[in-house]
């Protein structure tokens, strides 16, 4: 790919889809050097189109193709909070042992936990978000159960009658689950009413349940609920999380997992 104009606009479309990739990573898919690729991100960046990170880069969260509808947008809305996410991804990542079957929800955190297992582990990872799965599939060595049915563009999630169904029927040692919204009164909640069944399926499959989401999302409040703080064993967030909910927490009996918010 010779011109970089062309090579930007490819570049945008790949962390449109993948949310966040490394130089390494579009170095291979664009068949150019390492070099180049950080002289077309330090364009991209200087138009404030991409946000750079500890070896790649993602869609800064002042990008946006014109859409003003106020949809939530997972290409453009989650790509804020990269550094936390990436912490809390490289944690959960280390839960899941040899063997195991994992759950990973829909969203750019639980991403963040795909991006971060071990290449060839031994384990089962049940998906059902394009993004998710891309993941996975590049990291090698899993294996994948991809439900599919109806594809939502806004979030990458596929979700259907059949799908759930599957879900409902695998048992899995860990659900990592992700969230708009965490709130001490109004519950765990998510952006679409889609979401919903899909999250609560994992919830019911899973025998470790834990929820990721960056301090960020502490008293916010998303379009639908899906689930208590009681539903929950474990938290994953970073050091930002507010005092009112390591209290909540720690009554509730919820292991809060505070992850290192310094440089990935």
């Amino acid at each position: 790919m010779e011109k970089p104009i062309a090579r930007h606009e490819e570049i945008i479309r790949l962390l449109e889809i993948n949310n966040l990739l490394t130089v390494k990573e579009l170095s291979k898919l664009l068949e150019v050097s390492h070099m180049t690729v950080r002289r077309d991100l330090k364009a991209l960046e200087a138009r404030r189109v991409v946000s750079l990170i500890h070896g790649g880069a993602a869609l800064s969260p002042c990008y946006s193709r014109g859409d003003s509808s106020g949809e939530y947008e997972l290409p453009y809305a989650q790509s804020s909070h990269i550094r936390e996410k990436t912490r809390i991804g490289l944690r959960a990542a280390a839960l899941p042992r040899k063997g195991d079957t994992v759950i990973l929800d829909s969203g750019s955190t639980t991403e963040a936990i795909a991006r971060a297992l071990p290449s060839g582990s031994d384990i089962t990872v049940i998906c059902f978000a394009l993004n998710i799965l891309m993941q996975v599939y590049r990291r090698g060595g899993m294996r994948i159960v991809f439900p599919g049915g109806r594809f939502h563009e806004n979030t990458l999630m596929f979700e259907a009658p059949e799908s759930l169904a599957l879900i409902k029927n695998y048992r899995a040692a860990y659900g990592f689950i992700s969230a708009s919204g965490i709130d001490a009164k109004l519950g765990i909640t998510c952006a679409t009413a889609y979401e919903t069944a899909a999250k609560q399926a994992s919830l019911a499959s899973s025998k470790h349940r834990v929820l990721v989401a960056d301090a960020s999302k502490f008293g916010k409040v998303g379009q639908t609920w899906f689930a208590d703080f009681q539903d929950f064993d474990m938290i994953i967030t970073d050091s930002g999380v507010p005092e009112e909910y390591r209290r909540l927490c720690e009554e509730k009996g919820i292991e809060l997992v505070i992850t290192d918010t310094g440089a990935p």
